[in-house]
């Protein structure tokens, strides 16, 4: 199954460096614009399905994207950003300030922040991605192509649970807004190797 997985376009606090979690800003102007030249890094591939976030910043842009795709769409609260709880809605100098441990922790070691009051676990969200991969597999078959609209977070973690890596492995994973990855993954064959096709592909962006 190849997996095209997109990361939302440019919000309003991308543009401010705030942390949005699972709070819903919308597309900035800038990022209306990313959404509209996404299509253009997808012609080579038919796509059979899009799932998108339900936050607004991923659905709005998966909404531009299908404007030009016309595919069967839907979304899912499964592949929503993890929640950062209290540290929504913050900047990354307020947080060195307010949680230096745990920020620190958090950059050096990724998306640990079970000691961040209201926030999603790891476990929690591998939960929420085991779920979706499940969906898909049980819905479209292995030939199948399907393009996905997610968050920073999320599309890192995905990526190495499609890839075959440790979901606690200490490898970052850039993810540029409007960015495009694709991996080929057979999910039903347990000795079949996974593809990395494409990574965080951009130049759509400059046509």
């Amino acid at each position: 199954m190849k997996w095209i997985v997109v990361r939302h376009a440019e919000s309003n606090w991308n543009k401010k460096g705030i942390f949005q979690g699972q709070r819903n800003p919308e597309l900035s102007s800038n990022g209306l614009m990313q959404a509209s030249k996404i299509h253009l890094g997808l012609n080579n591939y038919f796509i059979d399905h899009i799932y998108s976030s339900d936050l607004k910043r991923a659905k709005k842009t998966a909404t531009i994207i299908n404007s030009y795709l016309n595919c069967s769409f839907e979304t899912t609260t499964n592949i929503r950003e993890i929640g950062f709880g209290i540290w929504e809605g913050l900047k990354p100098h307020e947080l060195k300030l307010q949680f230096p441990y745990e920020y620190h922790k958090w950059i050096s070691k990724g998306l640990i922040l079970d000691k961040i009051q209201g926030s999603e676990t790891l476990d929690m969200l591998t939960t929420r991605l085991i779920n979706f991969i499940s969906e898909v597999r049980l819905r479209h078959s292995e030939d199948s192509t399907i393009l996905l609209v997610s968050h920073g977070g999320t599309i890192r973690l995905l990526a190495k649970m499609l890839l075959g890596i440790p979901v606690d492995e200490p490898i970052s994973f850039t993810t540029n807004n409007a960015g495009i990855s694709i991996i080929e993954s057979n999910l039903s064959k347990p000795n079949a190797r996974p593809l990395l096709e494409m990574w965080n592909q951009t130049t759509h962006l400059s046509n």
